[in-house]
């Protein structure tokens, strides 16, 4: 049975509720799950979070908790939902460090003919200016690792630009494909294998349990209301006797309806929610910086009764970051 038939078990879906800290009631859930007298051996148990912090955070709490029910702790291994498919494949080779990937996605964009490079932008760099070229390399290697999140490449983007689109950029990316093959047999040839590429070529393979690192008795998600779609194929693609899956959902039962089975949000459950927010929790103020400054006010404002950790500051706008970030 692969994962996403199992996920379709209520057995496998626990709801946290919204009344305590979702992490705070997920250790609490894990240290019981193996907790036997004064030992609680959490080692052949996986958890998946949004990020590193929240990682940190569960790490630190289960330590509290067993410290204050007086008990030995094994912690589980702790990753981020990016990394769930590392947990499933062995890749055929060593991964690139990063200067070697950088180097290999310049090098292939110094192959390009001067039209070409035009294509691409108005202004290139120059031929000796070596920290752009790493810079534009290093853009595209982001991007790179964006699509295959949802495992695509360039090319798959050139195919879908021409059709019924108000311009055709099909071109631009069609060179950006042959700079893509071009960086990924580089490194091929110097004996490493990019992650988005090994990715790929677990999942075409047949399941082999043979050629996979040691594998946790369970995984459990927690508080992940998204997941890249590489992580999702991985969770379909492994069988259920290989490695159980439980998901911990950050809201109560009432909501069952808002999420899909592997914990993530069901986008148009929560698109027409309405939110209720009373007048006197809205701030309306003028730009930018006045709203980077209301963001510090509340802070210093809750600061003697909390931690950095038990705050989020959410930003709609990405542009508001460098602003909020500043002060």
């Amino acid at each position: 049975m692969a994962f996403s038939d199992s996920l379709t078990s209520p057995s496998r879906l626990h709801f946290l509720g919204w009344e305590r800290p979702a992490l705070a009631s997920a250790a609490d859930l894990l240290l019981d799950e193996r907790q036997k007298a004064d030992l609680s051996d959490l080692s052949g148990i996986a958890v998946a979070l949004p990020g590193a912090r929240a990682g940190r955070r569960l790490r630190e709490l289960l330590v509290e908790k067993a410290k204050a029910r007086g008990i030995a702790l094994v912690p589980p291994r702790i990753l981020t939902g990016g990394a769930i498919p590392e947990l499933f494949y062995t890749p055929a080779r060593r991964p690139p460090p990063a200067l070697a990937s950088r180097r290999a996605w310049a090098a292939a964009l110094g192959t390009l003919s001067a039209g070409e490079l035009r294509v691409l932008m108005s202004r290139p760099p120059g031929d000796g200016d070596q920290p752009a070229w790493l810079a534009l390399a290093g853009t595209l290697e982001t991007l790179h690792r964006e699509l295959g999140a949802d495992l695509l490449n360039f090319r798959h983007v050139a195919e879908g630009c021409g059709g019924g689109l108000l311009f055709d950029d099909a071109p631009r990316w069609q060179i950006l494909a042959r700079v893509q093959e071009d960086a990924m047999a580089r490194l091929e040839r110097a004996g490493w294998e990019d992650r988005e590429r090994a990715r790929s070529r677990a999942l075409d393979a047949p399941w082999d349990g043979d050629a996979v690192p040691p594998l946790p008795g369970e995984l459990w998600l927690i508080a992940l209301p998204e997941l890249p779609r590489v992580a999702t194929e991985f969770l379909g693609f492994v069988p259920e006797s290989a490695c159980s899956l439980r998901v911990l959902v950050n809201a109560p039962g009432e909501e069952a309806e808002g999420f899909e089975p592997d914990g993530t949000l069901r986008i148009e459950h929560w698109a027409g929610r309405e939110v209720s927010l009373g007048g006197a929790r809205l701030r309306v103020v003028g730009g930018p910086a006045e709203q980077a400054a209301v963001v510090v006010d509340e802070l210093r404002r809750l600061a003697p009764g909390i931690s950095s950790r038990d705050v989020v500051v959410g930003v709609v706008d990405p542009g508001l970051l460098p602003f909020v970030r500043q002060r």
